[in-house]
């Protein structure tokens, strides 16, 4: 694969090979199995996390299918975005940078659960939330 491009995927290889070659945590299989459990475990939390807030916030506001399909709008935006910070974290940032700006992220995401809607949220007419 050549870097003619930029290519983030090449130093982010580059990064990952780096750190296995000098006996860091990110070590041969042990790496692939770690990247492919945070994968698969930040996966499952987000399709987790999208049903259960659907579920909670549909009746607030009609139980329509509009609500539901911009419940599914949103948290299909987030996902881009996560992948787009994924994206410039490791384009911009060494191995070593990007494990502590990720770290934080992780400390203020803990802090900010439970994840529920706050009751303030919810319209207060009886009428339709739309119009």
């Amino acid at each position: 694969m050549s870097d003619e491009g930029g290519g983030n995927l090449v130093s982010g290889r580059a990064a990952v090979e780096e750190s296995a070659g000098s006996g860091g945590i990110l070590a041969g299989a042990g790496a692939k199995v770690m990247f492919g459990a945070a994968i698969f475990a930040s996966a499952f939390l987000l399709f987790q996390v999208e049903p259960l807030i659907a579920k909670i916030i549909l009746p607030w506001f009609g139980g329509s299918a509009e609500v539901w399909i911009v419940c599914l709008l949103f948290f299909q935006v987030v996902l881009l975005l996560g992948y787009g910070y994924a994206h410039l974290l490791t384009g911009r940032f060494r191995a070593a940078a990007q494990a502590r700006i990720h770290a934080g992220l992780v400390v203020v995401s803990f802090l900010s659960l439970p994840i529920l809607p706050r009751y303030s949220w919810k319209t207060s007419g009886g009428g339709d939330p739309v119009g």
